[in-house]
């Protein structure tokens, strides 16, 4: 069993009954009961909020944009013009790259390249007119990313944009391998997002992903499956993109029986025991523990539920010379 060091002034309110017991030339001591704690398991994951509704703006074409019309965070409709572009400009630039690009590699590959771009340019430049003179949103939303920027060449190979919808939000958590079959659907967890000080959100378990994946984590790579969850209510708090952190349920809910640290003391044999006030009288008494939280340790068996029992063992001990037994 673990001691704790510290113990707040927060959490020793909760658990004193406000019994003192005091006599002569007897120690002072200060009595407790158990708490009580209706307690859940929890898997801590790490995951993002995405937008089940998104639809990336993906362009077959380089462009320089002439002027980009939004940003991100921008609410945008089907349709409405997102930049426009300079034709002219895309063409120069189009070309300019074929060659800055060429010069980098080898020669063999150089002249394939050039060639390449360099048919690339002739065809923009003979269909010049073909280019668009805008570019537009693909579907209502708002604009949750943007790789577009006005006076500079734009390469289609990813997407120019992506507009989402975030009235309804989803989570992606990543959950390991080993912990997976702990968790079920229909549970509801807090999660937080250190974009949202002090912020707290609820969302409940959708679905899992049928097949896990290697996933890098920091140095090394870890086995994970995708875990989605609905989010509750955004309180146009969150946004696509943001990370998270969750306490994901894992099993029943069960009911503890808590004693602070300071009430419990460990023999040389290894024997966990606590001191109880019967009658005036206090005695030592041995006892089984279990599950240990941040502040407190869960009382198995030895102890009656509303038992008074002294709030620090080792200071009893040590005042009373290590009796087993003292009359108030």
């Amino acid at each position: 069993m673990k001691r704790a060091v510290i113990f707040s002034a927060a959490v020793l309110a909760a658990f004193v009954g406000a019994l003192m017991i005091s006599g002569g030339k007897q120690p002072e001591v200060q009595l407790i009961s158990m708490k009580e704690l209706a307690y859940t398991e929890t898997v801590s994951v790490s995951g993002v909020v995405e937008s089940p509704n998104q639809r990336e703006l993906k362009l077959d074409y380089p462009v320089v944009p002439k002027k980009v019309l939004v940003k991100e965070g921008d609410a945008v409709s089907f349709g409405d013009p997102i930049a426009l572009v300079d034709k002219k400009a895309t063409v120069r630039a189009a070309a300019g790259f074929a060659a800055q690009f060429a010069e980098e590699l080898p020669d063999s590959a150089a002249d394939k390249v050039k060639e390449a771009f360099s048919a690339i340019s002739g065809e923009l430049s003979q269909n010049m007119d073909a280019l668009p003179e805008t570019i537009s949103a693909p579907m209502t939303g708002v604009v949750t990313s943007l790789s577009l920027t006005a006076g500079e060449l734009f390469l289609p190979t990813g997407p120019a944009a992506a507009v989402s919808t975030v009235d309804t939000l989803q989570l992606r958590l990543y959950v390991p391998e080993s912990q997976v079959n702990l968790l079920k659907t229909g549970e509801t967890f807090t999660f937080t997002v250190p974009a949202v000080q002090d912020g707290l959100f609820e969302a409940h378990i959708t679905r899992f992903s049928p097949s896990a994946y290697q996933k890098l984590d920091g140095m090394s790579y870890e086995t994970v499956v995708d875990a989605v969850a609905r989010v509750e209510d955004t309180f146009n708090a969150l946004r696509p993109g943001y990370t998270v952190q969750a306490e994901l349920p894992a099993g029943e809910e069960e009911t503890l029986w808590l004693l602070p640290y300071e009430a419990v003391a460990q023999d040389e044999d290894g024997q966990e025991y606590v001191y109880v006030c019967r009658e005036g009288e206090i005695s030592r008494r041995d006892v089984e523990t279990g599950r240990e939280l941040s502040t407190s340790v869960q009382i198995v068996s030895g102890l009656g539920r509303y038992e008074k029992v002294v709030l620090d063992a080792e200071a009893l001990e040590n005042s009373a010379g290590g009796d087993e037994a003292w009359s108030f």
